[in-house]
């Protein structure tokens, strides 16, 4: 397959790592959601006084927390790189264009 046409990634190539991009950050952004809800509903289920694990539900709390840190910080990385493919491929289509 061509991987460069005149100094820069094919145009197919360049989509497929924008498909890959979107896919991945679907599914980090759906892993958010669900960490989200877990931490709302254990957080519910500790303030109407549900389970007594006290402790153990404060190291839940944190490692959800923590979870919910990690996903956004990954989801950000993700996003830059959406901006960045887009970015090449207003490049090529100017480049089309002259």
């Amino acid at each position: 397959t061509l991987e460069t046409v005149h100094g820069r990634k094919d145009i197919t190539t360049v989509i497929s790592q924008l498909q890959k991009s979107e896919g991945e950050k679907l599914n980090l952004t759906a892993a958010l959601h669900l960490e989200r809800l877990r931490l709302r509903n254990l957080q519910l289920d500790v303030g109407e006084g549900g389970r007594g694990g006290g402790g153990s539900d404060d190291r839940t709390v944190r490692l959800l927390k923590d979870g919910i840190q990690t996903l956004e910080q990954k989801i950000s990385g993700v996003v830059e790189a959406i901006n960045e493919v887009l970015e090449e491929l207003r490049c090529i289509a100017a480049d089309e264009n002259e």
